[in-house]
């Protein structure tokens, strides 16, 4: 069995979050009365009402993903999991409610229970391992934690990092405390991480590199896909006509919108037909983010109540979950947000696998290997302000041999890097046997 954490390394945590707990008692009161938020997932997360798990949980192989994004990328495993062992009973968490319904939304042929993670406070995470007593855990991409990771290994449960990611920052913080780190991670059986890239980050931790597998981005396997009668039945409903152009702004932030819309009156100007899809990170800055588009001069219009671009639209701001990846099918460029101010950026390959071209900003650090891979196969476009973007988008509609090569280009790097879930299902199945 892995090693485990030191019993100081447990009295300074456990001092220091089970004393945050006030905190977090008022952070979630707080945002519930003045925000209508959390209303669900409060009374789990702070470890004062448990999901009953029932006998058909026990021995399960149980896999939690913090939100939306690591749960897109948990899809494909699951299936795999259920494909490979269909008596197997598989229970999956979240920790936020828009990874919740994200999960029941598209797994819930495939998993038997679906509950809320709570925090890592010792009494609620030792009562939902004991409850539960899964066979095995599979954490995607980011989340390990300390008193989770300790109750696993007292129960003889080995627990695995899946799709595993470092960013610079978490990298800097992790070096702040590097043994501490050091032994969490080592906590792990084993580390599937995404690239060589975080790989090497872990080693540098002082991790084992016998605990370490570059198994691939499993977000590679899961890529949306949308027929011509799909496409062509959205489009419609959009108002969207044959000779349109469509740029698709994805998960954008705040900062961002501002310098797409700059960029796009520019642009109208030289290209006809000329079509903005603007799909806001969060879909409840959606109404303020029209209200800008209008004050800038553009008729707008909002996905949930006008449908569609109407007649006079040339911007649809998208506030409804879950559409942007059949929106990005009927790009010809999609701008990917996170990217113009220092988020990290978002993930690109949904773009990528309709054959679109991407163009994103000066800070991908989250998808740093990713955007590498991307840049040097050409099938995407680094900008780095307002000016930049402008020329390089419009370069970009005036070059259509060069965007449909872009194209190519893209759908062939999706082509080459599949194959991350079969080598996580390789590593983990001696231990569901």
């Amino acid at each position: 069995m892995a090693n485990s954490l030191t019993r100081m390394d447990s009295y300074v945590y456990n001092a220091l979050i089970g004393g945050a707990f006030p905190l977090f008692l008022i952070y979630y009161g707080a945002n519930r009365l003045l925000k209508g938020k959390y209303r669900e997932s409060a009374p789990y997360r702070l470890g004062l009402r448990f999901a009953e798990f029932g006998k058909p949980s026990k021995g399960s192989i149980w896999i939690h993903a913090l939100s939306v994004g690591e749960t897109m990328a948990a899809i494909p495993l699951v299936k795999a999991i259920k494909e490979t062992r269909p008596v197997d009973t598989i229970v999956f968490s979240t920790s936020t409610e828009t990874g919740q319904k994200t999960a029941q939304k598209n797994l819930r042929d495939y998993v038997s229970r679906f509950f809320y993670m709570p925090h890592d406070f010792s009494w609620a995470i030792r009562k939902v391992v004991s409850t539960l007593s899964p066979r095995i855990f599979l954490t995607i991409e980011t989340d390990a934690w300390p008193n989770l990771l300790t109750f696993l290994r007292l129960n003889g449960i080995p627990a695995f990092l899946v799709n595993g990611r470092i960013s610079p920052k978490s990298l800097k913080r992790f070096l702040m405390v590097q043994n501490f780190s050091k032994r969490l991670f080592q906590s792990f059986e084993m580390c599937m991480v995404q690239s060589s890239n975080d790989a090497g980050k872990l080693v540098k931790l002082g991790l084992d590199a016998g605990k370490v597998r570059n198994t691939g981005n499993l977000k590679f396997d899961m890529l949306p896909s949308v027929s011509a009668e799909e496409k062509e039945s959205l489009a419609r409903e959009l108002g969207l006509k044959r000779d349109d152009k469509v740029w698709v702004a994805g998960s954008t932030h705040g900062g961002e919108e501002e310098i797409i819309i700059d960029v796009f009156r520019f642009m109208e100007t030289r290209i006809p037909g000329l079509k903005l899809v603007l799909v806001p990170r969060h879909p409840d800055r959606a109404a303020r983010v029209k209200d800008m588009v209008v004050k800038k001069g553009l008729n707008c219009s909002l996905r949930s109540t006008n449908k569609g671009f109407g007649t006079t639209a040339k911007v649809l701001v998208v506030d409804t979950l879950g559409e942007l990846a059949r929106l990005y099918s009927l790009a010809i460029v999609a701008f990917i947000g996170g990217s113009l101010v220092p988020v990290g950026g978002h993930n690109p390959l949904e773009a990528l696998a309709f054959g679109v071209p991407v163009v994103f900003g000066k800070y991908m650090f989250n998808f740093k290997e990713i955007e590498e891979l991307l840049l040097d196969a050409n099938c995407a476009l680094k900008v780095t302000d307002k000016k930049n973007m402008a020329a390089a988008m419009i370069d970009l509609f005036e070059e259509p041999d060069r965007l449909k090569q872009m194209g190519s280009n893209a759908q062939r790097v999706i082509l080459q890097n599949r194959g991350a879930t079969k080598r996580v299902i390789e590593t983990i199945t001696p231990y569901l046997r």
